[in-house]
């Protein structure tokens, strides 16, 4: 099962601006990172590396379109089973 970036910053897939996904990710970011102290710091951990790698993905244009594109592809080939 893959991961669905969007829905785990809360933006709307593919209709989210580099502005909305920033706002996003900072906010996730603050919530989650380990000084803040909300979860413990083995969950911090692990969200603020999934949160970087999401962010490194969606901030990038070349990356994203390609991200785009596989989720597009898997949800056809899901919709055809």
């Amino acid at each position: 099962m893959s991961v669905d970036y969007y829905a785990l910053l809360g933006v709307p897939k593919f209709c989210s601006s580099q502005d909305e996904i920033r706002r996003a990710y900072l906010a996730q970011a603050r919530f989650f990172h380990p000084d803040a102290g909300n979860v413990s710091p083995e969950i911090a951990h692990q969200k603020m590396q999934q949160l970087n790698t999401i962010y490194d993905t969606l901030k990038d244009p070349d990356a994203r379109r390609l991200y785009d594109a596989s989720l597009e592809a898997r949800r056809t080939r899901s919709a055809c089973r």
